[in-house]
């Protein structure tokens, strides 16, 4: 006998948290693309593409602003945008395309989107997009890429993967590729995002009957919201192997989150989890015993993004349902960890939620 979705009321999804901060704080929003697209804050010329949160607090405050951006910045939501290790403050397309300012920017991204989309479906065996597709194929003036170019990086999930050298990158074009096949407007991209990145978490499938306990069809039964909420179509639809790469970036965004980085992959493992004074902790490194369980946690969470991310980002792996639900496994389980990890205090019973910090 199969099972059933039982109904329930969902808890607010994360896209539901982003739209609630983007209409409370949209005249910060505002000033950060302003800042991103001009160079300039508050009248002052930027160090970097983006402004940092310290200038933008204290500019609030030298200007008379009630908004405590400080605080209001230490709970950005993944959809919205992250602050990076230097104190940057990046936004994605979903907040960019609630300006004004950043409007033919967000266009241009899109058009980004479609070239790629055409040459997925063309005889091209391994087709790329690169940076000089921006200038040299989409017409676009050198100012316009170097505003366009860091947005396709920031939002590369439908990508499998590729370079960034100095000054340039390459991403490379194939099987993740098809969910953008259809966007042609920046609504169509939100859309299919929220659908493959942040959809609302679905319900564990209940069993029916007591023969039914412990199948292996449930699948998002008993896993992590962050990791089933990006998943459970994928799973459904039997597509294994983009499951498994969009639950483990489900576990990379809850790690950015805890432990504040903005950094990817083994390098977030490593600067999260190892060292003598970890960002998040996992158990109690003041003891012998606890740093070498911290350092336990910090190689299975390396080895999850470099045996499990990396090999997908670049090649398909044709997993099977069951290969597909074990890895997710293991990514649920480290999400839990993170989730409830102690940051910054000695303690072998880490218990501050990340949603609270």
């Amino acid at each position: 006998m199969g099972v059933q979705i039982a109904p329930v009321f969902h808890s607010p999804s994360r896209l539901d948290q982003a739209a609630s901060w983007l209409e409370e704080y949209g005249q910060l929003v505002n000033r950060v693309a302003d800042a991103y697209l001009s160079g300039e804050l508050y009248g002052k010329p930027l160090g970097g593409l983006w402004p940092t949160v310290n200038a933008l607090g204290r500019g609030a405050l030298r200007h008379g602003e009630t908004t405590d951006v400080f605080s209001v910045l230490k709970v950005l939501p993944a959809p919205v945008g992250l602050v990076t290790p230097t104190g940057e403050v990046l936004l994605r397309v979903r907040a960019l395309a609630t300006t004004s300012v950043a409007g033919p920017v967000v266009a241009d991204f899109v058009r980004v989107l479609e070239l790629a989309a055409e040459r997925l479906k063309g005889e091209d065996p391994e087709p790329r997009l690169d940076s000089m597709d921006l200038t040299e194929t989409l017409g676009m003036t050198s100012e316009r890429a170097s505003r366009v170019g860091p947005l396709v990086l920031a939002e590369d999930w439908m990508f499998n993967g590729g370079s960034s050298p100095p000054g340039s990158w390459e991403r490379s074009i194939n099987e993740s590729t098809r969910y953008i096949v259809n966007v042609h407007t920046v609504e169509d991209y939100l859309r299919v995002e929220g659908e493959c990145i942040f959809p609302q978490a679905p319900q564990a499938r209940l069993p029916d009957t007591a023969q039914d306990v412990g199948r292996p069809d449930t699948p998002v039964s008993g896993l992590h919201p962050a990791i089933a909420q990006s998943t459970s179509k994928l799973l459904q639809g039997g597509h294994n192997d983009a499951a498994v790469r969009a639950g483990i970036l489900g576990l990379r965004d809850l790690l950015r989150e805890a432990s504040g980085l903005g950094l990817d992959g083994t390098a977030l493992a490593g600067a999260a989890l190892g060292g003598p004074n970890p960002p998040v902790r996992l158990a109690d490194v003041s003891t012998r015993e606890g740093k070498a369980e911290q350092e336990g946690w910090r190689q299975l969470t390396e080895g999850c993004f470099a045996a499990l991310r990396n090999p997908l980002a670049h090649r398909e792996l044709n997993l099977s349902a069951d290969e597909a639900h074990e890895a997710l496994a293991l990514a649920s389980m480290l999400a839990r960890r993170f989730e409830g990890a102690g940051v910054g205090a000695e303690s072998s019973q880490p218990a501050v939620d990340a949603a609270q910090r």
